[in-house]
């Protein structure tokens, strides 16, 4: 079972499910008082789409079949074992090694770098996406916090040892040295120890290929 929630941007940072089918509506017990149950939506999962561009966030915005992927999963541990022993044999057979703690750590440099969408999730035909009506979000870029962080009336967010003056949707973030801008739109800055970041907000989704970038060089960084 994985999370979905309903896009409300045509967001082009997150990963998409598409469901097929009818909803179907699941009872669930709940941890509310006098063991209540609640019914939630249940949908089998068509397939996984990677990060799109704008034009086709902007087209599953409007497909009502299209979930933002939460990357949150449950299930019982002899089911994904199965799934993965059928789906990621390799990964299956270094997890069968591990039986304690000394063990895990002996292995687990063996173990392949892949998320759990990619070795299971997208290739299992036993999948359903639960919705996640709660209010969801992914801080996993400095353009998200717009949607968290208080900006003042020209829509800039200030934190730590700025200066801004005619910048506009700007995030100036430093954690030492000032950090002053001038006549910027829709720009990003961070400013840390050891590194300082400038970019624009719709490129703030690539940091990690800079960070792959700096792990080449500096593969110790």
């Amino acid at each position: 079972m994985t999370f979905g929630a309903r896009p409300c941007r045509p967001e082009t940072g997150y990963g998409y499910i598409k469901v097929k089918g009818k909803r179907k509506k699941v009872k669930v017990e709940s941890n509310l008082p006098a063991g209540r149950q609640e019914k939630v939506k249940v949908y089998a999962v068509d397939r996984f789409v990677e990060k799109p561009n704008l034009k086709k966030a902007k087209e599953f915005l409007k497909d009502k079949r299209y979930y933002w992927n939460c990357g949150i999963f449950i299930f019982r541990a002899d089911m994904l074992l199965g799934e993965v022993r059928k789906f990621a044999p390799v990964v299956y057979k270094i997890i069968k090694k591990i039986k304690n703690n000394s063990s895990l750590k002996k292995y687990w440099s063996q173990l392949p770098s892949i998320s759990l969408d990619y070795a299971v999730m997208e290739k299992t035909k036993i999948g359903a996406l639960l919705t996640a009506d709660c209010g969801w979000m992914d801080l996993g870029s400095w353009e998200a916090l717009d949607e968290v962080l208080k900006r003042d009336r020209d829509g800039n967010i200030l934190r730590g040892n700025c200066l801004s003056l005619e910048n506009k949707n700007t995030l100036i973030w430093s954690d030492n040295r000032l950090v002053a801008a001038l006549g910027l739109d829709n720009i990003v800055i961070v400013n840390t120890e050891d590194a300082v970041l400038v970019c624009r907000k719709e490129k703030s989704q690539d940091v990690k290929k800079i960070v792959g970038l700096l792990k080449l060089k500096n593969p110790k960084r």
